[in-house]
């Protein structure tokens, strides 16, 4: 009786999450409003819980020397994709996601995998680089290109995108 009530139990709380998750598109709509409103593009990052270069993206965007930039310039969104190996079994996409990934032709590519959207909705750039291969988290030889992304869909002063790159380079992150 009581394995049976705990089984009960976790399927409702599995259940929960996976329905209370907005689907990208209604999270997108939300974006597209509030980006107009505020004059900035939307930066879209298709993350995974157990990947560490997402955990590393998602922590230099977040670190306190430079989150407030990537808040001025940018409605940023974060969309959680898996795959058929991706642990815990019981996690699900933000719904929608995997299909946006296709959409900018990132199911191949790896996560994190990045788009930089403006307010109606066009591709400014995505995280491939120009040998086709993914950006993911920036590091070393990459952070130039992606400062300069950043510099082309913003309004960050040279001094700012400085302080992005000092973050990205910074070898004591993890």
């Amino acid at each position: 009786m009581i394995i049976k009530s705990i089984f009960t139990y976790l399927c409702i709380i599995i259940l929960l999450q996976q329905t209370s998750q907005e689907h990208v598109e209604t999270q997108l709509e939300k974006a597209f409003v509030q980006a107009s409103q505020q004059n900035k593009n939307i930066f879209i990052i298709f993350t995974h819980p157990g990947c560490g270069w997402c955990r590393k993206m998602i922590n230099n965007m977040n670190d306190e020397s430079c989150n407030y930039l990537f808040e001025r310039n940018y409605v940023t969104k974060y969309f959680e994709v898996f795959n058929e190996f991706s642990f815990p079994k019981v996690r699900k996409d933000t719904p929608g996601a995997m299909e946006m990934l296709k959409k900018y032709k990132g199911e191949k590519a790896g996560i994190p995998f990045w788009v930089i959207l403006d307010a109606k909705g066009k591709l400014m750039f995505d995280s491939f680089k120009s040998d086709g291969d993914n950006f993911g988290c920036p590091t070393g030889n990459e952070v130039p290109d992606f400062i300069n992304i950043l510099g082309r869909t913003s309004t960050m002063s040279e001094q700012e995108l400085n302080i992005i790159a000092d973050q990205f380079l910074s070898e004591n992150k993890r």
